[in-house]
């Protein structure tokens, strides 16, 4: 989006207040960035659409002498859900997870057979925003299949366990600043959906979590 979100305009006014003159722009703008003082990574919800422009955008920053304040290492290792492999392999706990590498001619009822699931939700490992994500509950049936054939040849595939607290409960979202929790944020689905973002008429409040998580 060439304007804010009302999520960045806050930061947007805070800088503001403080003296700072703020420019909002658009990642992929033809802009040059070396007469910026500081740079500041905010809403690039469209990177997943434009994978190789956006990573050739995180190394064009890297040329360049203003400082970032969200690291191109750490940009670059987040936008792919695998860091979520990465996670679990350092002991980090994870919603149960096969990883399906593009191409590699596996088939859905034959994961969810060995993993023994019968509830699962598909996902690229590059997406936002629930894109392209779906749940089924017949991992063996020919639309499904046919599906999870398509999608597997496009690109890394994530199969997901689904956990249905995500409809009862909803999903956490915690905030921490300089390692100390700040506040918090749960995600509701709508009715008879599991995605919980905004587009697929999800909710978001703000509210305490239980202690067990922070």
């Amino acid at each position: 989006l060439p304007q804010l979100t009302p999520g960045d305009q806050l930061l947007a006014d805070a800088l503001t207040a403080r003296g700072a003159a703020v420019s909002a722009v658009t990642w992929s703008s033809p802009v040059d960035w070396d007469r910026f003082t500081a740079i500041v990574v905010r809403s690039t919800w469209d990177y997943f659409l434009r994978r190789a422009e956006f990573t050739g955008w995180l190394d064009e920053l890297e040329r360049h002498s203003a400082p970032i304040w969200n690291p191109v290492r750490t940009l670059r290792w987040n936008h792919d859900k695998r860091y979520l492999r990465e996670l679990e392999i350092a002991g980090v706990p994870v919603v149960p997870t096969v990883w399906v590498a593009r191409g590699s001619g596996a088939e859905l009822r034959g994961i969810a057979d060995a993993a023994t699931w019968n509830d699962v939700v598909v996902k690229p490992a590059i997406s936002a925003s629930a894109h392209d994500t779906w749940r089924t509950t017949d991992p063996g049936n020919a639309e499904d299949a046919a599906r999870f054939k398509a999608q597997s040849a496009a690109g890394d595939l994530l199969v997901q366990l689904y956990l249905p607290a995500i409809e009862r409960t909803g999903e956490w979202s915690l905030v921490f600043i300089e390692g100390r929790f700040t506040h918090a944020v749960r995600k509701l689905p709508r009715a008879g959906d599991f995605r919980v973002q905004a587009q697929h008429g999800g909710t978001a409040v703000s509210e305490s979590p239980p202690s067990q998580l922070v």
